[in-house]
This record gives structure tokens, C-alpha cells and sequence, in this order.
């Protein structure tokens, strides 16, 4: 299954022109907004806070601080579809 990443945290839609020679014309095209999705940045804000605070709690090796952080993101998105 896959995880709900909330979409993009900072999306920045935008068009771009598109040529059709076999139309003889040119067509502006709507791109949506891409970039880090909410999950990451959720993630971020949570991993900076318990960097911020931690008292030696596991190791950049172990992955204990990131797997904690991205089950707080995947919390707050949960929260925030409710």
C-alpha cells in the first residue's frame, strides 16, 4: 500500500508552451506544482525538534531518530485528512 504524502509541501503551479507543428499553432500547458511532499516536510519539522532535544536517543546509523520522524509525518497527515 502505498503512504499518503499529503501531496507537494510548497507547490509552485506553472505553464509552459507546448509547439504542435502538424496544428500549426502552440498551446500553453498547465504543470502542477511538484517538489518535496508534505510527508518530507512534516518529517523535517519533527526531525529537527527531536535533534533540538535529543539527549544521545539512537544514532544517524541506526535510523531510529528518521523512522521516528517520518511515524510522526505520517501521524500529522492522518490528523490532518480527519
Amino acid at each position: 500500500m502505498e503512504k499518503k504524502d499529503g501531496g507537494s509541501a510548497f507547490p509552485t503551479d506553472h505553464f509552459v508552451v507546448a509547439e504542435h507543428p502538424e496544428k500549426d499553432c502552440t498551446q500553453r500547458v498547465f504543470l502542477p506544482g511538484s517538489g518535496m511532499t508534505l510527508r518530507d516536510y512534516f518529517a523535517a519539522a519533527a526531525l529537527t525538534g527531536m535533534l533540538s532535544s535529543c539527549n544521545g536517543v539512537g544514532t544517524a546509523e541506526d535510523g531510529h531518530l528518521s523512522k521516528w520522524a517520518y511515524e510522526h509525518a505520517d501521524a500529522m497527515i492522518a490528523a490532518r485528512d480527519k
